[in-house]
């Protein structure tokens, strides 16, 4: 028998309660709820919540919620409609219907609330229950950011940051942005941060980037996680610290980020903020080639071809680099090649090695090594020059979460954001826009030109003065052809026209 002292029991005694207050309060909250939703919309809709949560005393019943979801719904209730959307878009206490949903969130979205203006917009970016349509979504989009929704601000700036549906401004991106991140949302803070880092419409910050992904890590997010962990490996905006940085992908690696499971066996295979271990390199490649990354696939491939925590199988590397290449990566291709060349799990081919070497060399990764005594052509003018060093060396892939990925939050109104990376190879190229009808507008103002310089001959020869008009044509011909480079390069946005930075960077 255990003998409690005074002290203990009184305190006991309060918590037992506490916890009778709080049962006796439940249940009165979902009585009284109960009793409103007979005679008001708004009430079912809240009676509707706490079924759908197994709150305020009531237990858990998502058909009776839905039920009274739809009822607010059709009697006018703003939030019915929006919860009424949000079950019959995830099948709550009902079937999946994506077009009533998205009927459902329009007519809430029209009323002007700004999270189905959310949702809707994001509907109708991706063609749930209704046809993609980047013009609205991103009008919807805007709508809700303007109230201050930090998940719209978020997905605007995505709009603008890949001019979908609006015209393309980095800038106004990395500016709503840094708005939505500064209200606590996780996958803004993500976007800033890459804005940040690679100075997508704003200027460059590495220090700001780490702090924007740090506070998204903190929060669990991987791909936040493993970005922190390759500013941390390779000190961008704070010191150095290959130890953290190893936990840091670690962590992500656990929830399944394939990059992060890229950076983390690379981690075990160089040792680096950890004990060398090939074993465990080879089995966190292995989880993320599985999921397709390209490069977890050629650096398994890379392990099987020299037997380093695994046994060494031409065959099986020789699979896993055409995996890497089939989907475009050079350094799978490079070793495509290479196998083919060497008959390295595979019949020896050096038309094919060339094939593949060609491939990789188009995308900039060339090599010092001249492989034409190789192929046996001494009389090939232009043998095909490949790094050796690519062929000998693991290659490890820190893709900075620049993939796109869907992120859904568990706030039931608010559950859709868009985590969109940005594309680097944007940043420093807009491209032109296109003629718009130009060769008519041309030809008409040409047209023009030539009868004006009619009339003026006749009038002249009229009044005998031929020979000063015919001293105007060159002015005339100038004119004209001003004209002319006017109109086109308004007509298509500095087409026709090249600045002395476009030089330069062309000829990079």
């Amino acid at each position: 028998m255990v003998v409690l002292g005074g002290r203990t029991k009184g305190t006991c005694l309060g918590l037992l309660l506490l916890l009778a207050v709080h049962a006796v309060v439940g249940d009165d909250e979902c009585s009284q709820a109960r009793e409103e939703a007979e005679d008001s919309a708004a009430a079912k809709a809240r009676l509707g919540v706490l079924l759908m949560k197994g709150e305020g005393g009531c237990e858990k019943d998502l058909k009776h919620a839905f039920h009274l979801f739809r009822e607010a719904a059709r009697g006018g209730d703003p939030p019915g409609e929006l919860f009424y959307a949000h079950a019959l878009q995830f099948g709550l206490g009902t079937k999946i219907n994506l077009k009533e949903s998205f009927l459902w969130f329009e007519k809430s979205a029209h009323a002007g609330n700004p999270d189905a203006q959310n949702n809707l917009g994001f509907m109708l970016e991706h063609g749930i229950g209704t046809k993609i349509d980047y013009k609205r979504a991103a009008k919807f989009y805007k709508l809700a950011a303007i109230q201050g929704r930090a998940a719209a601000e978020n997905n605007y700036a995505s709009m603008l940051q890949k001019g979908l549906g609006v015209r393309k401004n980095l800038k106004a991106a990395c500016s709503w942005f840094i708005k939505a991140a500064r209200q606590g949302d996780h996958d803004a803070q993500i976007n800033a941060g890459m804005a940040l880092q690679h100075g997508l419409g704003c200027d460059r910050d590495l220090k700001g980037a780490y702090g924007w992904f740090l506070l998204a890590a903190k929060a669990g997010k991987p791909m936040a996680q493993n970005n922190v962990g390759y500013m941390l490996q390779h000190g961008l905006g704070v010191q150095k610290d290959e130890t953290a940085a190893f936990n840091y992908f670690r962590e992500a690696a656990k929830q399944g980020d394939a990059n992060a499971q890229v950076n983390l066996g690379y981690s075990y295979q160089h040792g680096t903020g950890t004990p060398k271990d090939m074993h465990k390199a080879f089995a966190v490649f292995q989880k993320a080639a599985a999921t397709g990354h390209a490069a977890a696939q050629n650096n398994l491939g890379f392990l099987y071809q020299h037997g380093d925590g695994v046994g060494k199988d031409d065959r099986k590397a020789f699979h896993y680099f055409k995996l890497a290449a089939d989907q475009g990566d050079p350094n799978g291709e490079i070793n495509v090649g290479y196998a083919y060349l060497h008959g390295l799990g595979v019949e020896r081919d050096p038309e094919t090695a060339r094939y593949w070497f060609t491939k990789a060399a188009a995308k900039g990764v060339f090599v010092e090594q001249d492989f034409t005594h190789d192929y046996g052509d001494d009389d090939d003018e232009h043998p095909t020059k490949v790094k050796e060093d690519i062929t000998l060396t693991g290659h490890p892939l820190y893709k900075e979460g620049s993939h796109r990925g869907r992120v859904a939050s568990h706030n039931p109104i608010t559950h859709q954001q868009i985590a969109a990376m940005p594309n680097q190879a944007d940043a420093h190229y807009t491209a032109p826009r296109k003629p718009s009808k130009f060769f008519l507008r041309a030809f008409l103002i040409l047209l023009a030109v030539i009868c004006l310089g009619t009339a003026a001959l006749l009038v002249s020869q009229r009044h005998g003065r031929l020979p000063d008009a015919l001293s105007n044509i060159p002015y005339m011909a100038k004119t004209a052809a001003l004209s002319l480079a006017g109109l086109a390069n308004r007509a298509t946005g500095g087409y026709f026209q090249l600045s002395e930075m476009d030089q330069q960077h062309h000829s990079l």
